[in-house]
C-alpha cells in the first residue's frame, strides 16, 4: 500500500490512585490519595518518557472533562458517585507520530473523538493525515475475595463469587459491543485495560512467571 504509515510509537497504561480532585472531604481519605501537582507530575514524567499515548485507571475525576496538561490532551470520564474509578486517554500532541511528507506528524487536538465513556471505560477515534486508529481504556471489577478479618465489605463489592462472576462477566460483554461499534472497524485498536484477573503458569512473551495460579 503506497499511502501506508509507519508508526512508531510507545504506550503506556497505569492504574493512578493519586490523581484525584478534592471535590467532597467525604469522599477520599486514604494517604496517597490528592495529592496536590499529582498530574502535572505524572505529565512531566510521561513526557520525559516519550509516551505517544498512556491508558489511566482510577483517575477520579469528579466530572468528564477535556484538558490539557503539559503536550497532552487528556480525555476524562467522570467517578462513580462514591468517587471511585474513571479512565483517562493521555494523548501526546506535540511529539512526532510519524513521519509523513509535507506534514508535521503530530496528531491534531481535533483528530480525537470519544465514542463511548462511563467511569470504567473510554473509547476514542483518532483520525487524522498521520494516525488512523482507536483507544479503548478499561477497568474491569474485581473477582471475589472474603473480607480481611474484622474488616467490613465496601458497599460495591460483590457479596459472594456468584454475584462477583455475573458482575465481571456482564462488563466484559458490554465492552466487547461497545468494542464492535462500526464507528472503529475501519482502523486498528489499541487496549489499555487492567482487567482484574489473575493469570496461569503457563509462561509467554505476554505472561511472566510471577504470581501464577496452577493451571
Amino acid at each position: 500500500n503506497d499511502d501506508a504509515i509507519d508508526l512508531n510509537i510507545r504506550l503506556g497504561s497505569a492504574n493512578v490512585c493519586t490523581m484525584g480532585y478534592a471535590w467532597d472531604d467525604k469522599v477520599v481519605t486514604e494517604a496517597g490519595l490528592l495529592i496536590p501537582g499529582r498530574v502535572q507530575a505524572l505529565g512531566t514524567q510521561f513526557a520525559e518518557r516519550g509516551y505517544h499515548a498512556i491508558g489511566i485507571m482510577e483517575a477520579r475525576c469528579p466530572t468528564s472533562a477535556s484538558f490539557m496538561c503539559g503536550p497532552y490532551l487528556v480525555l476524562s470520564t467522570a467517578a462513580t458517585k462514591r468517587g471511585t474509578h474513571g479512565v483517562q486517554l493521555w494523548i501526546n500532541l506535540e511529539k512526532k507520530w510519524a513521519d509523513v511528507k509535507g506534514a508535521s506528524g503530530k496528531v491534531p487536538r481535533s483528530a480525537a473523538t470519544v465514542v463511548y465513556e462511563d467511569p470504567t471505560r473510554l473509547l476514542v477515534t483518532v483520525r487524522s493525515n498521520v494516525v488512523n486508529c482507536n483507544f479503548f481504556v478499561g477497568h474491569a471489577p474485581h473477582g471475589w475475595q472474603a473480607p480481611l478479618k474484622g474488616k467490613r465489605r465496601d458497599a460495591g463489592e460483590a457479596p459472594n463469587p456468584i454475584a462477583a462472576y455475573e458482575k465481571q462477566k456482564a462488563w466484559w460483554e458490554l465492552s466487547s459491543k461497545i468494542c464492535a461499534d462500526q464507528r472503529i472497524r475501519d482502523a486498528p485498536s489499541f487496549y489499555f485495560l487492567d482487567g482484574n484477573v489473575q493469570v496461569g503458569s503457563i509462561v509467554s512473551q505476554a505472561i511472566g512467571p510471577v504470581d501464577a495460579d496452577e493451571e
